[in-house]
């Protein structure tokens, strides 16, 4: 009976699915946003078509589940809703697993130092968005005044400007070394969210020592410190995931710090990534809910009050710039996705992307269906708690993918896979380990367990390829590698330029890009003389006509960049700046495919 009633929901799924996949070309929204050219202005194509989209890829299956699940169960919604009342768990660790933690954090470190340095070239687009954002703001203490942030001012500007500080090498290795950084701290932090909710699974602890290691290890292997490559789970999380933290340590406490951390975590994130501020201020709705449900005002008032008193803080602080921030960001938000979106691929087709992204959509609608289950078992196989930190992972299944949907390129539609990878992989150590536990096999009872635990130590520590040889020597790289001359991370041709225009550009006070290059402002030690200094997502016709004004001092511009036809054409997508700079400029010298054009008298 019970192998008949599964064989059923899948095949309830499975056709809603269906009916969801032909909902997908059926809703086609008309843009009404004509003065940013792109890809949807292109194909007359609104931005809510994607996110109409989505929702009813993912809510249809969802839904037609719940209800199903509902009525077979013979629940009323009410006895749903009562699986998030607030029980108070009391958990038996032993103090073993933290030596276990320590030990993994102690080897994580070893890692960072036995590292090689990376001497691959820089990405002139992606690494000039933070390096001559961060330029500038160094000679000028600006922020979002100085520099049209597309992602957030830490991310863009102040991470950059802080390494070159702390390390005193204003330099691309610094910048490098603190991408490296982030990633030492990302690992960490899914080890320590891996030890959270090691803590609340009903087993043995040897077991939970076990389930430890084990998801640690998978978790490990969804990033690395190769930063040319996109990592499934990215340092831009950071926020993300020490917020989880921080909410399965505040579920069933009644401590209040904790909710004063996240709600400063809900500010300081618009200030490292705009989109995963989107997602966590969501996430904070639902802490709400919780709250209000079970009668924790006092706790609510306590997030409430300091979300309010950090925006508050934050306006002293930055009088000035605040106005600009909020400018800044609203633009973001409401311009993203015409200036940079593809649209996104028809799921189960073969059209560019759609078989990666076909695959996160089912993993986001199996993550959700499998989270609600959890609610309508009445074992004592999953604790509440539990159930409750799947189902939250579940919501930032569902909510990261956000991220793709603005840009539904292949990188970008990884990287919403973060979220699905950290919840499978919760999800199915713990149904093994379970098993295993339950096993009538005597090698995994009791203390016999050490043969799976030791290994998978020893196995996890192996994969970190730690040099001693190189920790020995890390001081004396690390010293070597960030006074390394920018000229080692650039082409051939890169260098060239730089070196040429130098000369050209020595007496000049700033320069203005009119390519996607960004780069190029660090390198040539010129600040932008206008905050558009990143042109990729200038957007607006409001943005280009303030790009104009802005360019009334300027003599020099830089155009015909290697990366200005990864899309729109630049030419085609700024018509308003094009045709200003057609007007008043001149050609002046061409070096390699780069134009750089002097103002007419």
């Amino acid at each position: 009976m019970k192998i008949q009633k599964q064989i059923y929901y899948f095949v309830l799924i499975s056709f809603s699915i269906l009916i969801a996949n032909f909902t997908w070309p059926l809703i086609n929204l008309s843009t009404n946003n004509k003065d940013i050219i792109g890809i949807y202005s292109q194909n007359n194509y609104s931005s809510f078509n994607d996110i109409l989209r989505y929702l009813c890829f993912i809510l249809i299956p969802v839904i037609i589940y719940f209800f199903t699940k509902l009525f077979f169960e013979k629940q009323t919604f009410n006895s749903f809703l009562s699986n998030f009342k607030i029980k108070r768990i009391n958990y038996n660790q032993d103090i073993t697993i933290n030596i276990f933690l320590l030990i993994l954090v102690i080897f994580l470190i070893f890692e960072f130092l036995s590292l090689n340095f990376p001497s691959s070239k820089i990405d002139i687009f992606h690494d000039g968005q933070r390096l001559s954002s961060a330029f500038k703001s160094k000679i000028d203490g600006s922020l979002w005044s100085g520099s049209y942030v597309s992602v957030g001012i830490i991310y863009e500007t102040l991470g950059t400007k802080f390494a070159w500080k702390l390390f005193q090498s204003e330099s691309i290795g610094s910048m490098k070394v603190l991408d490296m950084l982030y990633i030492l701290i990302t690992k960490i932090l899914i080890v320590f969210l891996a030890f959270e909710i090691t803590k609340y699974i009903k087993l043995s602890n040897l077991y939970k020592i076990l389930y430890f290691l084990l998801t640690s290890f998978f978790l490990l292997t969804t990033l690395d410190y190769n930063l040319n490559s996109v990592d499934v789970i990215s340092f831009r999380e950071i926020p993300i995931i020490l917020s989880l933290i921080l909410f399965i340590k505040t579920y069933d406490s009644e401590s209040i710090l904790n909710y004063f951390l996240i709600a400063f975590l809900s500010v300081l994130t618009f200030f490292w990534s705009i989109d995963r501020a989107l997602v966590l201020i969501l996430f904070i709705l639902f802490i709400i809910f919780l709250q209000i449900y079970n009668n924790k005002y006092k706790q609510f008032f306590v997030l409430f009050l300091s979300i309010l008193s950090v925006w508050i803080l934050f306006f002293l602080f930055f009088t000035y710039e605040f106005n600009f921030f909020l400018s800044n960001t609203l633009s973001i938000i409401n311009e993203h996705s015409y200036v940079n979106g593809i649209i996104h691929p028809l799921p189960f087709t073969d059209e560019k992307n759609s078989a990666r992204a076909t695959k996160n959509l089912l993993a986001i609608i199996f993550a959700i269906i499998i989270s609600l289950s959890l609610f309508f078992k009445n074992n004592d196989k999953y604790p509440h708690k539990i159930k409750i930190i799947f189902f939250s992972i579940s919501i930032f299944c569902f909510l990261s993918y956000i991220y793709a949907l603005g840009r539904s390129d292949g990188p970008h539609i990884k990287q919403a896979f973060g979220f699905p990878a950290l919840f499978f992989i919760f999800y199915f150590v713990f149904n093994f380990i379970f098993f295993i536990s339950n096993s009538n096999y005597n090698s995994f009872k009791d203390k016999k367990i050490l043969i799976l635990i030791l290994p998978t130590l020893i196995f996890s520590i192996y994969f970190m390829n730690i040099d001693f040889k190189n920790i020995n020597t890390f001081k004396v790289r690390f010293n070597k590698y960030i006074l390394l001359d920018d000229s080692k991370f650039l082409s051939d041709d890169d260098n060239l330029f730089i070196k040429t225009v130098s000369k050209v550009v020595e007496k000049e006070k700033c320069i203005q890009l009119f390519t996607n290059d960004a780069a190029l402002l660090y390198l040539l030690k010129k600040p932008s003389c206008t905050k558009y200094y990143f042109v990729y997502s200038i957007g607006s016709i409001s943005n280009q006509k303030t790009m104009i004004n802005e360019m009334k001092n300027t003599n020099l511009v830089i155009s015909n960049g290697i990366t200005d036809n990864w899309d729109v054409p630049i030419n085609a997508k700024y018509p308003l700046v094009h045709e200003y700079i057609d007007r008043t400029y001149q050609d002046y010298k061409k070096i390699g495919q780069r134009l750089l054009k002097i103002k007419k008298n």
